[in-house]
């Protein structure tokens, strides 16, 4: 959240009244409207909004990107999942690790539903929309959802864990009242923040390779791709291709990019594991 900083300084600086609009890229560099939008069609970029008081920010994002940690943090991390999971991770045992910033309890949620509802039955003229139909929501079903979620993980882990050779951790960075199941072992961030996800939903995966070479993903991302990364030892071509598809060829990207981005089942886009 370190890097956002910046953002919500600027907002001290604007006049009461109208909003003002930001745009920024990547770097947290403040960019104008044609380049923002220029950057939106990088097939490895995104963007996300955040809303102050007084500002409306146009944050650039990487879809993927890829990185290296440092020996000593790649020990840090290996140690503390070790310690919290009661586990022994192997020198050959790439990590996957699923990322929630929060985890909510039934009243939040609830609220949040009844505002989704609020929101989705006006017209932008305030007129009521009719014959609209929303999923029902209540604590029978927040806790189905649970067990439901629970179930899945552990079916997951067994996919892309113990047949890619792989560590696969949970793990959550606030606890807002969230009803545990014990069928999935919880791990409460003290790292992983800092290092990978300052800005909140910016990534929600990381795979770490015990060389420190990581990969971080942002939305749907296949079971299919997730294979890709894991069976692979080395990573070099993919991370060139992951610099050329920023640089060389924006639009369709190449390499592995190309593929992480073609067309599949939508309904991968429900049945995907992470």
């Amino acid at each position: 959240m370190k890097q956002l900083i910046f953002i919500f300084y600027l907002a001290s600086f604007v006049a009461l009244g109208q909003k003002d609009t930001v745009y920024m890229d990547e770097n947290n560099i403040k960019i104008s409207k044609t380049l923002y939008k220029t950057k939106l069609k990088n097939t490895v970029l995104h963007s996300k909004s955040y809303e102050t008081d007084s500002l409306m920010i146009y944050k650039i994002l990487h879809k993927y990107y890829f990185g290296k940690i440092s020996s000593k943090e790649y020990n840090q991390i290996r140690l503390l999942l070790e310690k919290e999971d009661k586990t022994k991770i192997k020198d050959n045992n790439p990590l996957l690790i699923k990322y929630y910033d929060t985890l909510f309890d039934f009243k939040t949620l609830m609220n949040q539903h009844k505002l989704h509802l609020k929101k989705h039955h006006l017209y932008p003229n305030g007129d009521t929309i009719k014959n609209i139909k929303h999923h029902t929501f209540n604590h029978k079903i927040y806790l189905r959802k649970i067990k439901e979620y629970s179930k899945k993980s552990k079916k997951c882990t067994k996919k892309l864990g113990h047949k890619m050779n792989t560590k696969v951790f949970y793990v959550y960075n606030f606890d807002k009242g969230y009803v545990f199941n014990e069928n999935l072992k919880w791990i409460k961030d003290k790292i992983f923040k800092n290092l990978f996800f300052k800005i909140m939903h910016e990534y929600d995966l990381i795979i770490i390779k015990p060389n420190g070479d990581y990969f971080l993903k942002s939305g749907h991302f296949s079971d299919a791709n997730i294979k890709l990364l894991l069976k692979e030892n080395n990573w070099s071509s993919f991370i060139d291709d992951w610099k050329n598809s920023l640089t060389k060829y924006p639009i369709n990207g190449t390499g592995i990019i190309k593929k992480f981005n073609q067309k599949s089942n939508p309904l991968n886009h429900i049945n995907h594991c992470f």
